[in-house]
C-alpha cells in the first residue's frame, strides 16, 4: 500500500505580539440604554437621509445619481443601464434608443 502523507501545518513568524484572548466575562457584557434612546437611534438609523441639491432636498442616493448623471453629460430626465457580459447588440439597441450607458 501506499505510504499515507500527512499535511503539515504552516507556521508564519510574527514580530507583533499577539492579542490576548477575550475573557468569558468580556464577550458577556451588555450594554443597556433607556428605552427613549432606543427609539430614537432606531428613528435616527431608519430615516431616509437627505441632502438638499439645487433648492430642493432629494435622498443621498438619489443625490448621488443626480452627481453622476451631471459629470457624464447624461440629461437629467435620461434612461441609463448597466450591462455585464458581452451583448453589443443589445447595448446598441438601447442607445439607438436614447439610453446612456453606464
Amino acid at each position: 500500500s501506499a505510504p499515507s502523507r500527512q499535511a503539515n501545518p504552516v507556521v508564519h513568524a510574527s514580530n507583533q505580539p499577539s492579542a490576548p484572548a477575550p475573557s468569558a466575562n468580556s464577550l458577556k457584557t451588555i450594554t443597556k440604554i433607556s428605552s427613549d434612546a432606543a427609539e430614537a437611534a432606531i428613528a435616527r438609523l431608519s430615516a431616509v437621509k437627505t441632502t438638499a441639491v439645487e433648492g430642493s432636498v432629494v435622498p443621498v442616493a438619489a443625490r448621488d445619481f443626480v452627481d453622476w448623471k451631471k459629470k457624464h453629460n447624461v440629461p437629467q430626465d435620461g434612461k441609463v443601464f448597466a450591462m455585464t457580459g458581452w451583448y453589443p447588440c443589445v447595448k446598441q439597441a438601447l442607445w439607438d434608443r436614447g439610453w446612456y450607458f453606464n
